[in-house]
C-alpha cells in the first residue's frame, strides 16, 4: 500500500507523507549476499584419489577372474579329450598285449594253440615239399617230343601240377586215444556227446569253436574204425574249473565212461573270467551204447 493509490483516506495520505524512511542497515545486505554466492566447498583430494583406486580394482580383479576360469576350462576340456590315449603311447607295449596268447590269462591253455602250430609246421613242410618238386622238374631235362609223346607230356604236367593242392590239403587223421581239453567253449550248457560220424563231428566242432572268428578247422578222425565220447561242463564263473575222462569201461552190452570235475582250490586268485571246460577224446569204434557216469 502506498501514497498514490486513491482509496487511501486522506488523513491516511497525510501521515505516510510525514512519516520518516526507514532503511535496513548494511549488515543485512550483506548477509543476504553471502547466501546467494556461497561456494561449493570441493571434495578432498585424499578422498577422491582412493575411491578411484577401489574402483578400479575391482574391475582389474573381475577380468583375472574371467580369464582365471576360462583357462580352466580349456585345460579339462584337453585334458578329458587326450586321457583315453594316454594308454597307448607306446606302440610296442600295445603290440606285446595284442600278441600274448590267452593261455597266459587263465590257468588251462587254449585247446587250439598246439593244433595250430602243428599245421602251420606241416603247411610249411608240403609248401618246401612242392617247391623241391617244382625245381626238380624245371632242372630235369625235357623229352623228346614226338606226336604220340606230346600228350602223355603234357597230361603228367596236369597231373603233377593237381597233386600240389592235394598235398597241401593231405592231413594225418587222428589216432586212437587222442584227446582236446581246455577252458574255452561256444558250447556253454552241460553236454555229453558221442559222435561216430564225420558229419556229426564237423557240426560238433563247429559249435565248440562258434567263438572264434574264423572257426578252426576240425581234426581229422578216423570214424571207420574209431569214434569221439565227449562232455562239456557248461559256463562257469571263473577259471580253475577242470573236467576230465578218468575211466573207460567195456561191457559186453554198454560202454561205461567216467569222468570228474574239479573247482578252482579254495583262497586262490583265480581270472574272473566265464570259461567252459570240456573233454573230447577218440576211443575204439563200437555200436554199443555210450553211458557216462561222474566219479564220486
Amino acid at each position: 500500500m502506498t501514497e498514490n493509490e486513491p482509496q487511501l483516506p486522506e488523513d491516511i495520505r497525510k501521515a505516510l507523507k510525514m512519516s520518516p524512511t526507514f532503511s535496513p542497515p548494511e549488515s543485512f545486505y550483506q548477509g543476504v549476499l553471502e547466501k546467494i554466492e556461497r561456494k561449493r566447498t570441493a571434495v578432498p583430494w585424499y578422498l577422491g584419489y582412493p575411491m578411484k583406486g577401489l574402483a578400479t580394482a575391482c574391475v582389474l580383479m573381475v577380468l583375472v577372474l574371467v580369464a582365471r576360469e576360462k583357462k580352466s576350462t580349456n585345460a579339462k576340456a584337453a585334458h578329458i579329450d587326450t586321457e583315453p590315449l594316454q594308454g597307448l603311447s607306446n606302440t610296442a607295449e600295445v603290440q606285446n598285449r595284442l600278441n600274448r596268447p590267452i593261455s597266459n590269462l587263465v590257468e588251462n591253455p587254449s585247446p587250439f594253440e598246439e593244433e595250430d602250430a602243428e599245421l602251420r609246421r606241416q603247411i610249411n613242410a608240403e609248401s618246401k615239399k612242392s617247391v623241391r618238386i617244382r625245381k626238380a622238374a624245371l632242372q630235369s631235362p625235357p623229352p623228346e617230343l614226338t606226336v604220340a609223346a606230346v600228350p602223355s607230356a603234357v597230361g603228367g604236367a596236369l597231373s603233377s601240377r593237381a597233386s600240389v593242392p592235394a598235398q597241401l590239403q593231405e592231413r594225418k587223421k587222428t589216432g586212437t586215444n587222442a584227446e582236446w581239453k581246455g577252458g574255452f567253449s561256444g558250447i556253454t550248457t552241460f553236454r555229453t556227446v558221442t559222435v561216430r560220424t564225420s558229419e556229426d563231428w564237423q557240426a560238433l566242432w563247429l559249435a565248440h569253436t562258434s567263438y572264434i572268428v574264423p572257426p578252426p578247422p576240425a581234426p581229422d578222425v578216423d570214424f571207420g574204425n574209431t569214434m569221439v565220447v565227449g562232455i562239456f561242463d557248461g559256463s562257469k564263473p571263473s577259471a580253475g574249473y577242470t573236467i576230465e575222462v578218468v575211466g573207460i569201461q567195456t561191457t559186453p552190452d554198454k560202454i561205461i565212461v567216467t569222468y570228474r570235475e574239479s573247482n578252482p582250490p579254495a583262497g586262490v586268485a583265480t581270472a574272473q573270467v566265464n570259461t567252459q571246460p570240456y573233454y573230447l577224446r577218440v576211443i575204439p569204434k563200437t555200436s554199443l551204447p555210450v553211458i557216462f557216469e561222474k566219479a564220486s
